[in-house]
């Protein structure tokens, strides 16, 4: 069974960064879920 990860970000402005952690984490083997916590925008990003 794969370990989950949360990671939680700002979409809004650190999308481009959640989008790494979460590409690391895949590799690693880890099933990532990413919670968008941004108030100021658009996120840059999916959170799926």
């Amino acid at each position: 069974m794969k370990k989950q990860l949360l990671v939680i970000a700002t979409l809004d402005t650190k999308g481009r960064e959640a989008k790494h952690i979460r590409n690391c984490a895949i590799k690693l083997g880890a099933h990532p879920v990413v919670m968008d916590i941004g108030v100021a925008g658009k996120p840059l990003i999916s959170p799926k």
